[in-house]
């Protein structure tokens, strides 16, 4: 509040608040001041405080100072919110940022009414869960940020830096159009667990920052490895849309488990990688089988018939005499038959690997 006295937050990612809902989340701000200090103060006495949008947010879960963001001369920080779904999807992740001011702090204020925030990319990304200031990485004036993400891809995970500006934030912002994103090397090493600012580690007069990735095995099983980000005047993102290339792979054996990595250099020299695909080969059509049907003869107009496949995930279709193949589940029933002749059911499934099966036949 540029009074002179630094101040701090505390989160507490499973407070309700009053509102009766469970893992809102509540981050609390504490005002410095020159002395009244005591033990065992109330939180509900703090100066502020901020509460998720959501039950199971779990806002909080990370709380942090960023330095003064938009060179107004008030500091400001980010609280993560790893459970939010507003953006990717479930667990996607949200992070938001709170800019300082003179005064105007009030307790119990929502979180859809700060300055600013961040959406996950996707579905259990968890952003937010690591959250940090990066001082002024690029040496513009303003301080910057970082946002970790150890869950996505396959929890190779990723961490996103948010360059400060004067003016502009927005909240709703998806992370896939911020400055840069840094992704881990392999699937499991979990990078952005932990994320934090570094100072100038080598003096050029860029702040620089660091990256842990605790699942990664270069090392050893899980020995982990921590990733040093030098500061410069210039990080780029390279365009999804600069070039669109193909490239197939074949002889692959099936019951093995393929790794898809990407690594796109752009002519400054910053590189970013992805695994994009990770997959099972799979050539076996599923087996399907009529469990159960009419006899034969019958005198009942109706037919009933249970079907399974020896598979998971897969999709059935039926067919009915010379009708055409559709759509069906287990059981299936057909009605108001024709007497005296024979019927033929029929029924195959196929997997989500788009291998279709022979089709079991059941006659009456």
């Amino acid at each position: 509040n540029g009074d002179g006295y630094d101040d701090f937050i505390i989160g507490a990612n499973g407070n309700g608040g009053d509102t009766g809902y469970s893992d809102l989340g509540q981050t609390y701000l504490i005002l410095g001041k020159a002395s009244g200090w005591a033990m065992d103060t109330d939180l509900s006495d703090a100066d502020a405080s901020f509460i998720g949008e959501y039950s199971n947010d779990r806002s909080g879960i990370a709380v942090s100072d960023a330095g003064d963001v938009n060179g107004d001369g008030y500091d400001d920080f980010i609280i993560g919110a790893d459970g939010n779904g507003d953006g990717g999807g479930d667990n996607a992740g949200q992070t938001y940022l709170i800019l300082g001011k003179a005064s105007g702090w009030a307790m119990d204020t929502d979180l859809s009414d700060v300055d600013a925030s961040f959406w996950g990319e996707d579905a259990d990304d968890y952003s937010g869960e690591s959250v940090s200031g990066a001082g002024d990485v690029n040496g513009d004036g303003y301080d910057d940020f970082l946002i970790g993400a150890y869950r996505d891809g396959d929890f190779a995970g990723q961490t996103y830096l948010i360059l400060g500006k004067a003016s502009g934030w927005v909240m709703d912002t998806d992370l896939s159009d911020v400055a840069a994103s840094f992704i881990g090397e392999d699937s499991e090493d979990r990078s952005g667990r932990v994320v934090s600012g570094a100072g100038d580690v080598n003096g050029d007069g860029y702040d620089d920052f660091l990256i842990g990735a605790d699942g990664n095995d270069e090392g050893g099983d899980d020995a982990g490895q921590t990733y040093l980000i030098l500061g410069k005047p210039y990080f780029s993102k390279v365009a999804e849309d600069i070039t669109d290339y193909h490239y197939t792979v074949s002889s692959l054996s099936e019951g093995v488990t393929y790794y898809w990595k990407v690594v796109a250099t752009d002519p400054t020299g910053s590189a970013t990688s992805r695994i994009m695909e990770f997959y099972g080969l799979d050539t076996t059509a599923p087996i399907t089988n009529i469990t159960s049907g009419p006899p034969d003869p019958t005198g009942y107009r109706n037919a009933t018939f249970t079907f399974s496949a020896d598979e998971n995930d897969v999709t059935f279709e039926c067919k009915l005499d010379s009708g055409s193949w559709s759509n069906c589940t287990s059981p299936a029933t057909y009605y108001n038959l024709s007497r005296g002749d024979y019927h033929l059911f029929q029924a195959k499934a196929t997997d989500d690997s788009g291998n279709e099966g022979e089709e079991d036949d059941w006659m009456w």
